[in-house]
């Protein structure tokens, strides 16, 4: 989004808030207008004015939403319904019961091998690995059912809130996000 378009913005928030307004200053209102256009720049004008829109059609307390608010709202519109973590539990319940530590001949790979490229990448992620599927599928139902699945469900909705954090950043925070991860990056082999 340009400053211009985001000036347009700011104009739709300055007149459903006038109250909020009427005391800035001009230097106030650029600074303004810089955040939300440096916050914004990954997004389209028109998703931004939705959320904008959306945000004033619902509000009830009569005050300007935050930028957060309003890249949370373009977030969600942008993802739809998200997998709940009870669904990503029993996605990966089911790559349990049918992950075997056997070979099949016709392709060379374990049942549990082929159980977790089944998964979704997020879910593999949280697994680790076909021998964890196996793993889970020698312990007792009863601890499959609460330990283990509460901790996976415990990871999932770990995950999925930091994924959702990252997205809602914008792209420069996220590269040097990812620039510091790399440098503190364990080498290979753990060492």
């Amino acid at each position: 989004m340009t400053i211009e378009e985001t000036g347009a913005v700011m104009d739709l928030l300055i007149a459903a808030y006038p109250q909020h307004y009427r005391n800035s200053d001009q230097r106030t209102l650029d600074n303004a207008l810089k955040l939300w256009a440096a916050m914004l720049v990954d997004h389209p004008v028109q998703d931004v004015l939705l959320a904008v829109k959306h945000f004033i059609a619902t509000d009830v307390k009569g005050f300007p939403p935050p930028v957060g608010v309003i890249i949370d709202r373009i977030v969600t519109m942008c993802n739809g319904e998200q997998m709940s973590e009870l669904e990503a539990w029993n996605i990966v319940k089911r790559a349990v019961s049918s992950a075997s530590p056997y070979v099949y001949i016709r392709t060379g790979k374990t049942g549990a091998q082929m159980a977790f490229e089944e998964l979704p990448v997020e879910l593999q992620r949280i697994v680790g690995s076909p021998q964890t599927l196996v793993a889970w599928g020698d312990c007792g139902e009863r601890e499959l059912n609460t330990v283990i699945a509460s901790n996976f469900q415990r990871s999932y909705r770990a995950r999925a809130a930091y994924a959702r954090e990252l997205q809602a950043l914008p792209s420069d925070v996220r590269n040097a996000i990812g620039a510091v991860s790399a440098r503190m990056a364990l080498p290979e082999g753990g060492e």
